[in-house]
């Protein structure tokens, strides 16, 4: 009984560690899986998406789409399109505006930056950041000011400044004149509609040019 009674309370010991350290590995492996993600960080040539709002999310899920390599990087771990985020996209949680947080979403063989918090001095701290760690990577940045993405981009070491009111504005307009409108920009001052338009028999089968020029000066490819 004595016998039994030692290795009873030697194996209770024991079970009660092993219930801890099981505990422990889970606790700490969430809290790893916060900051680094679900999914491995890729080796190189991905883009690193900051600012998952919104915007941020559906870059990430255009990007996606086209088979790219994505890492997201938020400050925020309880953004609420994180977890849709997750799913399929490694996630850093940190603030990309020090260079910790980059570094663990590999910025130093990443392809390129994309800024899209809410904050203007937020993306192009971030811009200034990323092209200091990795000269090589393309910066992208949202503002919401179109005056000042164009004095960032002449000023500045970042590659591209988009202004998102800008680039809707377009479409709004092209939306308010038309009808089937897919999209709309602006290049040297002038306006291009993409629109869906039904094609005719007799255009089926002819080789990609000018096809048809209609009475409001629009032209069919």
């Amino acid at each position: 009984l004595k016998v039994y009674a030692s290795l009873l309370m030697v194996l209770g010991s024991a079970g009660i560690a092993l219930i801890y350290s099981i505990i422990t590995d889970y606790i700490v492996t969430n809290r790893f899986q916060q900051f680094v993600g679900r999914q491995r960080i890729p080796e190189g040539e991905h883009v690193i998406v900051v600012g998952l709002g919104n915007v941020g999310y559906r870059t990430v899920a255009e990007l996606d789409r086209i088979d790219a390599r994505v890492v997201g990087v938020d400050v925020d771990a309880s953004t609420s399109l994180l977890e849709g985020i997750r799913s399929k996209t490694p996630v850093v949680i940190g603030d990309a505006r020090e260079a910790e947080a980059l570094q663990r979403a590999g910025i130093e063989k990443a392809a390129a930056v994309i800024a899209v918090t809410s904050s203007d001095a937020v993306n192009l701290s971030v811009a200034l950041l990323a092209h200091r760690l990795n000269p090589k990577a393309r910066t992208v940045v949202r503002t919401f000011d179109a005056d000042l993405a164009r004095k960032v981009e002449q000023s500045l070491d970042i590659d591209v400044a988009m202004s998102a009111s800008e680039l809707a504005a377009p479409t709004f307009v092209a939306a308010a004149l038309y009808g089937d409108v897919v999209s709309a920009f602006r290049a040297r001052e002038q306006l291009f509609i993409l629109s869906a338009v039904r094609a005719k028999r007799e255009w089926i089968g002819r080789p990609i040019r000018v096809i048809h020029r209609t009475d409001t000066d629009r032209v069919l490819f």
